[in-house]
Order: structure tokens, then sequence, then C-alpha cells
């Protein structure tokens, strides 16, 4: 199966345009011949994108011939969710609760179509970006690890978890089995009161995007400030990663946080050093 995943989903087009393409150039089938063994996969990454993601689905399932295609797929489609852009986005508490409900909104929906769904997590593997491996799949809502589960592993884990080959079988052992242990757990254990424990989450979670939001998109000469006092600079002109640190061209006038990508971005703010007195 080759897979095609489709950076910053925002709208059905994202996924279509993709396909139209693919079609037209021949290498995905054509309009008589729907195409085998490929997958469009959205990558939803923003708060935004993943409060549509379910929308976004539901009206790329209805889609002529997409039945047909998601058939030739085994009845299975894949789902690829963004840690990174979201906790940049909303901050790290409202990326993992939105991240959570997007989950739930989505298992609903391939339930109610009968589809197959796997849930690629783009975690790379790090604290930073959820929770150790074993725990992160553990939390997951109830019916989103269904005895599969699809996880990036990148960057600096690589080593620490896959350089030695007994070191790597048994981080590949704790996947294995904490996939199996949240596969079998039965969905109906839930808290009786959970309700009450979701209204407080979402009011936590407004409250801390809406101060994040305050200080990094909203706090005049803020982009100014981390230009100026952290090393982005300088980790933008690292031969270390495979993409620019801005999906856009800088210019130093028209500089903006939501042109960053999230890597830089997260790295520069952590090596900021600032001193509040009160």
């Amino acid at each position: 199966m080759r897979n095609y995943i489709i950076s910053h989903t925002e709208t059905v087009s994202d996924l279509l345009e993709v396909i139209e393409t693919g079609v037209l150039r021949g290498y995905l089938g054509s309009k008589d011949d729907p195409p085998r063994g490929v997958m469009v996969i959205p990558l939803f990454e923003t708060i935004a994108d993943l409060r549509n993601a379910p929308v976004i689905m539901d009206e790329y399932f209805k889609l002529p011939g997409i039945d047909v295609l998601i058939g030739n797929q085994g009845n299975e489609q894949e789902v690829m969710l963004g840690y990174s852009d979201s906790n940049k986005d909303g901050g790290f508490l409202t990326s993992n609760w939105e991240l959570y409900n997007a989950e739930l909104a989505l298992v609903a929906l391939f339930r109610q179509r009968g589809t197959t769904l796997r849930l690629f997590h783009g975690r790379s593997g790090t604290v930073g970006r959820g929770c150790p491996t074993y725990q992160a799949i553990l939390s997951q809502p109830p019916g989103t690890v269904d005895g599969q589960i699809r996880l990036t592993e990148q960057g600096e884990v690589i080593a620490s978890k896959f350089g030695n080959p007994e070191i790597g079988r048994r981080n590949l052992e704790t996947i294995v089995a904490a996939t199996l242990e949240v596969s079998l757990l039965p969905d109906e254990n839930a808290l009786a009161d959970l309700p009450k424990f979701v209204t407080a989450m979402q009011t936590l979670s407004d409250s801390a995007m809406a101060a994040y939001r305050a200080l990094v998109y909203e706090t005049p000469g803020f982009t100014d400030y981390l230009f100026s006092s952290t090393p982005i600079a300088e980790i933008a002109e690292l031969n270390i990663g495979s993409r620019p640190a801005s999906r856009k061209l800088q210019d130093p006038k028209k500089r903006k946080i939501e042109d960053l990508r999230a890597i830089p971005w997260g790295f520069s703010w952590g090596q900021c050093r600032l001193l509040l007195a009160g």
C-alpha cells in the first residue's frame, strides 16, 4: 500500500486534488479504474483542523467514487494527527485535549460508516509531545486503538530507542504490549460521572488556550522578541532538518509565528532564558 500523507489538510478539496492529480497523471489509476494499493491520508495539525477533522472526513466519504477507493483499501482509512503544530497553535493542554476529542469524533464517524479507522500519531516519541510511549498508548480514548496504531519515531529518539538491537526489541515489545492491552480493555469501563470531568477539562482548555494565544499571537512585539532573544535564526541555518524553518520566506518586516514550523519554534523558544522579577 502506497501512502500519500497530505500535510495541513484544511478542507476536503486538499484530499480530492491529490487524487484527481494522480488520476490525471496516470500513477493513481484512472477514472474507469480507481486506484488500488493507494491511500490518501489527511494530516490534521492545527486546533481548527482537529475540530474540523470529522466534518472533512464525512464530506470525503460522501464524494462520488470514494466508496470504491475505500473498498480497494480493504475498507480501511488512515488519519494522521499532528502534535507539534497543534501544540504551537493552541498550547500544550489544549493540543492534547483537542486531539482526544478529534479521536473520539472520528471513531464515532467511522463506526457509523462501517469503515476501519487507523490513527497515525505524529508525536515522534518525545515526552514533550505527551508522555512515554507506553502511557501514551494506554491513555488513548476508548475505541481508538482497535488492534492497531501507527506512531512516528524520528529525530533524537531513534538512536536512543533503536540504536541497540536489545533496546530496540524492548521498545517494540513495549509498543505491542500497550496496543494489545488497550485494545482488550472494555469500553464500558468509563466513569459514570465522566461528563463532569469533560466539562472541567473543556473549561481548563479554553482558559489555557486564551492565555497562550494572548501571549504568543496577540502580544505586540512578541515576534520581534522571539527572533532577537532566541537562537531561531541559527537553528534555521543548521543543516540538520529535511525542511526549512518556515513555510514561507521570512521578510524581517513581515515575520509571523504562524509561518514557523513547529520544531524550530519549539527548539528556539525552549532555549529562551527569561528572568521575571516580581
